[in-house]
């Protein structure tokens, strides 16, 4: 687990460094010379440094003084001068090693170099204009396969809080200064760090905004089993979708073999009885159950429902199961039972979003929710901008009103309950994809047959799909990758994900 900070809590812990005797030009030399560690193992014959104005460009000049101490090619692109007392320091003591100190008007190349991003770093928080846009500019269209680029802090361009960015670097890495930034890993964010990695300089913030997980952290979740178990201690989940528009047999008994992947003893899928015919075939480790239909979609029958939930402790719903006027009635009534751990999704969502008044007088004490933004945008009745200028505090809040458990999807999905707050930055560009999520609620559904529900248990389900993308991206192009693909690398994604929580070179301990 990674704890990840807010701009505010570093600023604070800058200060509290400061009162306890560290100095801005102390912190700084830290910066330039966790850097230089950094930056002095990748071989280029010369480094070129664009400084911005203010600290972090200080943290440039920095990196340039060691780097010309220690005999390396490096010149400083100076994008506006320094307005700081450290960073004008750090220019003068570079220059004083015979650094050269070149103005963007200048001529220089930027073929076969390491660039070295010092422009805006965390304090960015508007539009990125004049020089700074020309440099970023510059950076990103000499990117090839001769260079290399590395932010210090932050991508200029990129908020540190929120990830939003319009013009901003491109980074291969990120050499964030003191503890990671919440904004690395959200929104825009993920298109422009590349790699993150933090250079400690000392500074010690308080409780992390959120939290990034990795992949040996779910030990608690991804259970070792004894010798004398049954398939019964293990759930009897259910996956609820389907309907005439979204009928495709495959996608649905594909939800049920993701629940069965993740762990539970058994796997019921539930449609609506006119696709039952269809889906049969598909169905192989699973049961299925149809319930009353309208011949277009499921229809609220107390009867039928209640004998599909009967014994099941954990069920998804909403997968594909349209618009038709009893969905509504048909969640309610899914939530009027306190023990049944249950995961909506996609419609589902769609009809919540209707009547928030079901959500907020639920009898169901464990309920998961899985928007995408412009789902969740409903849910909450917030513009889309909104919620990605502040995404952890609003899915903070929702959660709380609502005692559900939040996962919001994305390029970074996040994970709370209203007070801790999980960010899964695991997966690939190909699942963006018809399916993705469909699979994702089977898999939750798998995994809280046997867990109870947390924003830890949910977040490896999100986690273990990522890593499943990763696998099936190996040996398939991201325009050509399908959920059904996701489905197919699970086992191999969960053995994988069990292993490194629970510190095992294979599951057989060898």
């Amino acid at each position: 687990m990674i704890d990840l900070f807010s701009v505010r809590q570093v600023r604070l812990a800058e200060q509290r460094a400061i009162y306890s005797g560290e100095s801005v030009l102390t912190l700084m030399d830290k910066a330039g010379r966790g850097v230089f560690e950094q930056v002095s193992t990748l071989d280029y014959p010369s480094v070129v440094i664009f400084a911005g104005s203010g600290n972090n460009g200080g943290d440039g000049y920095a990196l340039a003084y060691y780097l010309k101490k220690n005999d390396k090619n490096v010149f400083v692109v100076c994008v506006d001068e320094p307005k700081t007392a450290a960073a004008l320091k750090y220019r003068r003591l570079f220059e004083d090693e015979g650094g050269r100190v070149l103005s963007l008007s200048e001529n220089f190349s930027l073929d076969k170099c390491l660039i070295v991003d010092c422009i805006f770093g965390v304090g960015f928080r508007d539009s990125v204009e004049f020089n700074a846009k020309k440099a970023v500019e510059l950076i990103n269209d000499s990117k090839n396969h001769t260079n290399f680029v590395v932010s210090v802090d932050v991508p200029s361009g990129v908020n540190g809080d929120n990830g939003l960015a319009q013009t901003a670097v491109n980074a291969d890495l990120t050499l964030t200064i003191g503890c990671y930034k919440v904004g690395l890993f959200l929104n825009d964010a993920v298109d422009h760090t590349g790699i993150v990695k933090v250079v400690d300089i000392g500074l010690r913030a308080e409780e992390p905004t959120a939290i990034l997980l990795e992949e040996g952290d779910f030990n608690s979740v991804l259970q070792i089993r004894r010798p004398s178990s049954y398939k019964n201690q293990y759930g009897v989940v259910g996956v609820f979708g389907g309907s005439k528009r979204y009928s495709g047999a495959v996608k649905l008994a594909a939800m049920a073999q993701a629940a069965v992947y993740s762990g539970c003893g058994i796997s019921r899928l539930i449609c609506p009885d006119n696709l039952s015919s269809s889906v049969t075939p598909y169905i192989l480790e699973s049961t299925l159950y149809p319930v009353a239909s309208d011949g277009e979609s499921a229809v609220f029958d107390q009867k039928s429902l209640s004998g599909a939930i009967k014994g099941l402790n954990a069920l998804s719903v909403g997968m594909g199961l349209g618009d038709g006027q009893d969905i509504g009635s048909i969640v309610k009534y899914l939530l009027s039972f306190e023990d049944l751990k249950l995961c909506i999704d996609a419609d589902g969502l769609n009809a919540l979003s209707k009547d928030m008044t079901v959500l907020s007088e639920k009898k169901t004490r464990s309920v998961v929710l899985t928007p995408h933004l412009g789902e969740f945008s409903r849910l909450t009745k917030l513009d889309k901008n909104s919620i990605v200028s502040d995404p952890i505090a609003v899915c903070k809040r929702f959660a709380t009103q609502y005692g559900v458990t939040l996962l919001l999807k994305g390029g970074s999905t996040i994970v709370t309950d209203g007070e801790t707050a999980y960010i899964v930055k695991r997966g690939t560009p190909g699942m963006a994809t018809a399916g993705s999520g469909d699979v994702l609620s089977g898999v939750i559904a798998g995994l809280l047959g046997y867990n109870g529900v947390s924003p830890l248990t949910v977040s490896c389900a999100a986690f273990v799909c990522g890593v499943s993308a990763e696998i099936g991206s190996e040996n398939i192009a991201d325009i050509a990758y399908s959920a059904g693909d996701t489905v197919a690398n699970l086992k191999a994604a969960v053995t994988k994900v069990y292993k490194a929580s629970h510190n095992k070179q294979s599951i057989k301990g060898e």
